[in-house]
């Protein structure tokens, strides 16, 4: 069950999926959830989430917030675990859900809900420990360890709920000791130095999990290591390296070794409880799905979790089909230019985006979708001025409808960039606010730090990508923010000198932006 934050490989699930008229919608502040099961099913598993996230807002002391409508993770909740591993695609055995974050787009897909008593189900744990590095990521833009990031998922997605309102936080992870006790074994000098674990790791199951959970668990409750974790974040954040911080924080690892083995042992072990008194939830709204969108919801993940032109084009026939049977169905004829424009069919996306629209002015994804496609079309047009000051219009309108929705704001800012021309202050100022409010989002953040970078502000640039320069999770990522990072090094340098940057330099720009 090896799950990852940030990037999944995700592939076209190629089934005639049956239509599930029991499909309801589940809407709270934080999530928006999909399932075919009851009303009363539905409605418990959205508590349960708000639950959790407010358990963790309160043990934090993190203000309370709601991000905006459409900036919520939308949760698709399938009949079974065959259900899930189709749509994530491929080989892959352990898949239990996965979970994608995307400015204006978050979903996570996992199996039936089964939330009757006050343990979590393996869907629900599944979900939660997705769900934690979401929170994670969204309060703190620091790339931590990769075993401090796991670690912190499995630590929070170890939970319980009782009847009196309260939340267990940081529970024993009963569901790793089989792990613990049968899988390759992972030493805390490796546990701790995210590179070398990295390079020696092989396709047989290992405790990485198991152990990230384990240290990060000891070092919450230990009292012979209290505080060790805060110096050893503290000592990361100040620039020292995994081991050195390690090292200086929790001492002779041999004995940090020796102490997870014995914390392991121990008959009971502590967690956090969260009451209920602490927790504010906002009422959830649930409402049963049309015919015509419990018909398109199939076709809808597989639209989510496609990954190339050829399986957007795949899609294409059977959602024409779909959108011919429900003519009347703003929400699928926006679904269709969606599919439409995956597939780069600029025209054929607009008529779609249109007789959403028509159906519904307030059709927040056709209004969006009829963007994009005047953006696409713009290019070619005879008036390409004009028609990108159209498409323009059509995302500050969208903006209007949703002034927090991340989306308009990036491709207000694109638009300009693809037009060939300078953005406008406005539309740089929309693009950094646009990662301030979906800060889970890693390619975002690469994209603003290249734009601050073509304008000139290096050290703006360079604070946007530093996170990126370590994170654990994607090496492509983490090679190309370190490259960026050490050309806008040398960059500040000439700056400081008052030098202009050399010809090297430029050209090492131009293939970034490649």
């Amino acid at each position: 069950m090896l799950r990852s934050i940030f990037y999944f490989l995700l592939a076209l699930c190629a089934t005639n999926s049956p239509a599930f008229a029991a499909w309801h919608e589940a809407s709270s502040d934080h999530f928006v959830i999909y399932a075919d099961q009851s009303a009363d099913d539905i409605h418990r598993f959205a508590e349960r989430l708000e639950r959790y996230h407010e358990a963790m807002r309160a043990q934090f002391g993190h203000e309370a917030t709601k991000p905006s409508p459409s900036n919520r993770v939308t949760v698709y909740v399938v009949k079974n675990g065959a259900e899930v591993k189709a749509l994530y695609g491929g080989d892959f055995k352990f898949v239990g859900g996965f979970y994608r974050p995307k400015a204006g787009g978050s979903f996570a897909i996992i199996p039936r809900v089964d939330n009757e008593g006050r343990d979590v189900s393996q869907s629900e744990m599944t979900l939660f420990h997705e769900y934690a590095h979401h929170y994670l990521i969204s309060a703190s833009d620091f790339s931590y360890p990769l075993w401090v990031t796991e670690g912190f998922a499995e630590f929070y997605a170890s939970s319980k709920f009782d009847k009196d309102g309260s939340v267990g936080l940081g529970l024993p992870a009963a569901h790793r000791a089989g792990e613990l006790m049968m899988s390759k074994n992972v030493p805390a000098k490796l546990l701790i130095d995210t590179k070398a674990y990295l390079a020696t790791r092989d396709e047989r199951h290992d405790e990485f999990y198991g152990r990230s959970w384990l240290l990060f668990h000891m070092l919450r409750f230990d009292e012979a290591r209290r505080g060790q974790l805060r110096t050893y974040l503290t000592a990361l954040q100040s620039g020292q390296s995994e081991v050195d911080a390690a090292n200086a924080s929790f001492g002779d690892l041999a004995k940090l070794e020796k102490d997870m083995d014995a914390y392991m042992r121990r008959r009971k072990l502590p967690y956090f409880k969260i009451a209920a008194d602490k927790m504010t939830i906002a009422p959830i709204a649930v409402r049963p799905i049309e015919p015509a969108e419990a018909n398109a919801m199939p076709l809808r993940m597989k639209l989510k979790v496609a990954r190339n032109k050829d399986d957007f084009v795949a899609l294409i026939p059977p959602m024409r089909a779909l959108a011919a049977q429900h003519p009347s169905s703003a929400e699928v004829q926006a679904l269709l230019a969606e599919a439409e424009l995956a597939a780069d069919n600029g025209a054929e996306a607009l008529v779609a985006a249109d007789a959403a629209v028509a159906l519904d002015k307030k059709s927040l994804n056709g209004q969006l979708q009829r963007a994009f496609a005047l953006a696409n079309l713009a290019p070619d047009s005879d008036k390409p001025e004009a028609a990108w000051s159209k498409a323009r219009a059509q995302f500050v309108k969208v903006n209007r409808m949703e002034n927090s929705h991340p989306v308009p704001l990036i491709w207000y800012f694109r638009s300009y960039v693809d037009q060939g021309q300078r953005p406008d202050d406005l539309a740089i100022a929309g693009l950094e606010l646009a990662l301030t409010l979906a800060p889970f989002d890693l390619g975002l953040r690469m994209n603003v730090a290249k734009a601050q970078l073509n304008l000139g502000r290096f050290a703006d640039a360079r604070a946007t990508a530093l996170p990126l320069a370590s994170n654990p999770h994607n090496a492509g990522l983490r090679q190309a923010a370190s490259e960026l990072i050490a050309l806008l090094d040398r960059k500040l340098q000439s700056e400081a000198k008052g030098e202009k940057p050399t010809d090297e330099e430029d050209a090492v720009l131009s293939d970034i932006e490649e």
